[in-house]
């Protein structure tokens, strides 16, 4: 009997079992083989803006509602499968694409892109794309333009504005650009929609500007400002030959007198040296230090030949050691500014200070122009430039300061000016040479040399760097022409004595001087 029943408990073990094993193989749990699985790409939307740029907002993260599956994939999941018809897609990084609508384009538009696992497995999906339209307002940027004084009409003085502006979206109508302002210095005309003419005004160089205006179809407009160069012309030899004697020669190379003002010809300070004018000059006696001794001897100085001389002679009895005998020449009247003075001078051709100068006379309290200090004969070895360089400088001196007396310079090599200029590298002593000075207020002074304007100082400012601004020129100065010399190398070393026995060599010449006062018109 205890053999049947246990024959009988392990049939039924076997029927559990047997039920069991089928179960799980119904149900897959005893199953090794693997299930394909694939990627899911869903559709998205993205909305943007008419002419809108590269950034976030532009931008469309497709991976945040697709799955790639089971299988995985490999980090380069997505790719561009169709592109857009009125714009351009790029892809940021991997499930981030960014789209950029056609300049002006609004309205629908979509582009496809595919997902891919790691199986190799695919799935697609589109994003729709609303481009927003937007108000565009055009877009009119600043220009410059560069052209030549006393240039006409043509096209080195036209310029393109609309090169670098944009009308917008809502377009224009052909007629777009027009002149809001006009030039201050010139004419401007619009030759066609967005090209501008300007003509500068006569003898007129510097800067100067226009604006103009750029409408769209709907109205909406920009301005912008055209920056215009006119750069100043070189003078030719004609106008070095045409130079007209009843103004200062500045006015027929390049003339910059102020709108609205004149020259008037200050007659009691000019003279064309046809006769000694006791009227207009008187000679000085006081020295500089020695060897110079000023003399009022006929041998020294006097007018001849439609000339203004001043002579170095050589005086060795002289007690004090004062062998270079010379003369000094003022002018009787004084002024102020505004004035401008010029002389033609020839210079002796010794080691000294050929001088054209305006002074008050005290040395403590003064105001002086020092036009020229020239040396055509430098004998210490030190100045190979000296005969050529024009020496010009101010000084003002007021013994109630501290320091008492401010000073700086402004020197021109003659080799430096233009081609045309005749006397351009003539030393001093071989040809007459004009030399002039335009005295415009209390604190500017501006050189001139044979018509051409050179070298300037400001009062106040000193050769040492400090600026004094309470510093101005407020007396009136007269005209002083002088030869003298000196035993220092900043005037060139001292005159040689064999050199003041030749008269052929040691004689200043001033062919004229005039002068004008500035006065309204």
């Amino acid at each position: 009997m205890k053999l049947i029943k246990l024959i009988k408990e392990m049939r039924l073990l076997m029927l559990i079992l047997l039920v069991f094993t089928y179960i799980m193989v119904s149900c897959g749990g005893d199953d090794n083989s693997e299930t394909n699985d694939f990627p899911s790409a869903n559709d998205d939307s993205l909305v943007v803006n008419e002419n809108s740029v590269p950034g976030k907002q532009n931008q469309v993260v497709v991976s945040a509602n697709d799955n790639i599956g089971k299988d995985g994939g490999k980090g380069n999941d997505y790719s561009i499968l169709e592109a857009p018809k009125n714009g351009n897609v790029t892809e940021v990084s991997d499930g981030v694409f960014e789209y950029l609508p056609n300049p002006n384009y609004f309205g629908e538009d979509s582009f496809m892109y595919t997902l891919t696992d790691a199986d190799g497995d695919k799935d697609s999906a589109m994003v729709s794309v609303t481009v927003t339209e937007v108000n565009s307002e055009p877009i009119a940027n600043d220009d410059t333009l560069t052209v030549d004084e006393n240039s006409g009409a043509g096209e080195g003085n036209r310029i393109n504005v609309s090169q670098n502006d944009v009308i917008g979206s809502d377009g224009g109508d052909g007629d777009d650009f027009s002149l809001l302002n006009n030039a201050g210095n010139g004419t401007v005309s619009e030759v066609s929609d967005g090209v501008f003419e300007y003509v500068p005004n006569a003898d007129f160089h510097g800067a100067d500007s226009f604006t103009y205006s750029l409408t769209d179809a709907d109205g909406d407009s920009d301005t912008a400002t055209v920056h215009i160069t006119v750069n100043k012309s070189e003078p030719t030899s004609e106008d070095f030959a045409n130079i007209d004697p009843n103004f200062p020669s500045f006015v027929s190379i390049d003339n910059t007198t102020p709108a609205g003002k004149k020259w008037v010809k200050l007659e009691s300070m000019s003279d064309e040296f046809n006769f000694w004018d006791s009227s207009k000059w008187f000679k000085s006696t006081w020295n500089y230090g020695v060897p110079v001794y000023m003399s009022t001897s006929g041998e020294n100085s006097g007018v001849s030949n439609g000339n203004l001389w001043i002579k170095a002679t050589l005086n060795e009895s002289n007690p004090e050691g004062r062998w270079f005998q010379t003369a000094r020449i003022h002018s009787i009247d004084e002024t102020k500014y505004p004035m401008y003075t010029e002389a033609r001078i020839k210079a002796a051709h010794i080691s000294a200070y050929n001088t054209y100068w305006l002074n008050n006379g005290d040395i403590n309290n003064r105001d002086e122009i020092d036009i020229i200090e020239n040396n055509s004969k430098p004998s210490c070895g030190c100045k190979p430039d000296y005969p050529t360089t024009m020496n010009s400088q101010y000084f003002h001196a007021d013994s109630s300061l501290n320091p008492v007396t401010i000073r700086n310079d402004d020197n021109f090599n003659n080799i430096n000016l233009s081609e045309a200029n005749p006397a351009r590298g003539v030393k001093w002593n071989e040809a007459y040479q004009t030399f002039g000075v335009w005295w415009k207020d209390s604190k500017n002074i501006q050189f001139y040399l044979n018509g051409e304007a050179v070298g300037s100082v400001t009062v106040g400012e000193d050769r040492s760097g400090s600026i004094y601004p309470n510093r101005e020129f407020t007396r009136e100065l007269e005209i002083i022409f002088d030869l003298w010399t000196f035993d220092a190398d900043w005037i060139g070393g001292l005159a040689l004595k064999n050199d003041l026995l030749d008269d052929t060599i040691n004689t200043m010449k001033i062919d004229w001087v005039r002068t004008w006062k500035l006065e309204d018109e």
